[in-house]
């Protein structure tokens, strides 16, 4: 998918109009996702919450943390690679309707936050950047095709 795409799907509610910070609301909620618990190694982990997995969960792990359209681990479990290129000024450059990122460059965008990643990187909002040639184990990507 676009950035644009992964972001209505993560957190836009389309029956209630709204725009989430999470999938499933506005209020974190460490057992709906897989982030940097205290399994985790970095100093900046959440030793409040203990989901077991040290890194990636089965997927599915979390229903209840499930987007409104139905859509599971949107944030946390692995950063997403979308379509788009990376511009930091994605969101002040782009348009309002259905917007798509650069025709080139050196980065690609991921979204949704990882095992890896502490509570405040796994937001709807949240997004990164990695060179497209790279492969670690806290990176994935979402099949999505055209609806018919």
């Amino acid at each position: 998918p676009t950035e644009a795409e992964w972001e209505r799907a993560a957190g836009y509610d389309p029956a209630m109009g709204i725009k989430y910070t999470y999938p499933w609301g506005d209020i974190f909620d460490g057992t709906l996702l897989n982030f940097c618990d205290v399994n985790c190694t970095r100093d900046d982990r959440n030793a409040d919450f203990d989901d077991g997995f040290r890194d990636t969960a089965p997927v599915g792990t979390y229903p209840d943390g499930r987007s409104s359209i139905g859509l599971y681990d949107m944030v946390g479990n692995v950063l997403e690679w979308v379509s788009d290129w990376y511009d930091p000024r994605y969101y002040q450059q782009s348009t309002d309707t259905n917007p798509l990122g650069p025709l080139d460059g050196t980065y690609k965008v991921v979204r949704g936050g990882s095992w890896l990643s502490p509570e405040d990187e796994v937001r709807v909002s949240g997004r990164g950047s990695f060179d497209p040639s790279v492969s670690r184990a806290h990176l994935g990507f979402r099949c999505a095709m055209t609806a018919p």
